[in-house]
């Protein structure tokens, strides 16, 4: 049980995976129909097509991965409806029950076996990434820069490299470096709890900063917190300091 009796996933478990979630909407289902059927360029030694006709190639990992995605999580959201006693939402795509499971995390997290789906849906998460082009992925720039009222956007994503998006929520042109920077400038100056202080390393200093090396520094006496009030919080520019000395070795 977490902080809240009934509930078998914490605050953070479900944050993390409301994150995860929402990756499949924003980019993840379209990358896996580009990786599961790809037009390529034939070679003259390739077989004689008619005119015109454009070859496709079959990704079966791709396939395999996204199919094990679309099951995972129409799974998870049978065992919620038929648990919670909450009407079926239709067949969909793996985007459709990504959308609904973020909605009722709480309801998955009221299952004894939360902690599995939990598991369950990273798991069918990562195998999908690992089917796209690396090369290709997309990673979070900030939140769009629309100022129009009454308009809440995911968050733009862009290719490695890219300048400008248009946001997909509003339609907004954004600034990708402007984005990142002011992302990165707000980010170092908050205070932050050590789980969420690991994700906000990565994204500032650009490398992977795993969770159990924070809490190595914390343990260790080298990270130590700005405020014990509650829960402690630690500053960014220390846990950076520690990154820049010696790499910042647990």
């Amino acid at each position: 049980m977490t902080e809240v009796d009934d509930l078998f996933l914490s605050r953070a478990d479900r944050r993390a995976l409301s994150d995860r979630l929402r990756q499949i909407p924003i980019w993840l289902t379209t990358e896996l129909d580009t990786a599961i059927c790809r037009e390529v360029a034939m070679s003259e030694s390739a077989a004689v097509r008619a005119p015109g006709e454009t070859p496709l190639v079959f990704n079966d990992r791709a396939s395999q991965a996204a199919h094990h995605l679309l099951d995972t999580l129409g799974y998870w959201v049978e065992e919620i409806c038929t648990l919670a006693n909450l009407d079926w939402p239709g067949s969909g795509r793996a985007d459709h029950y990504a959308k609904w499971l973020d909605w009722h995390l709480i309801d998955l997290a009221k299952l004894p076996e939360g902690q599995r789906a939990h598991r369950d849906i990273d798991q069918a998460i990562n195998r999908a990434i690992a089917a796209v082009d690396k090369a290709k992925q997309p990673e979070f720039a900030g939140p769009c820069q629309s100022d129009l009222q009454g308009v809440a956007c995911d968050g733009v994503y862009v290719r490695p490299g890219q300048l400008h998006k248009t946001c997909d929520g509003c339609g907004i042109r954004c600034d990708v470096q402007q984005m990142q920077q002011q992302m990165r400038d707000e980010i170092s100056t908050r205070l932050y709890p050590a789980h969420e202080l690991a994700s906000a390393l990565s994204i500032v200093t650009r490398q992977p900063v795993a969770y159990e090396r924070v809490r190595n520094w914390i343990r260790r006496g080298r990270l130590i917190p700005a405020t014990t009030v509650g829960e402690p919080r630690f500053y960014m520019s220390d846990a950076i300091d520690l990154i820049n000395r010696q790499g910042g070795a647990a």
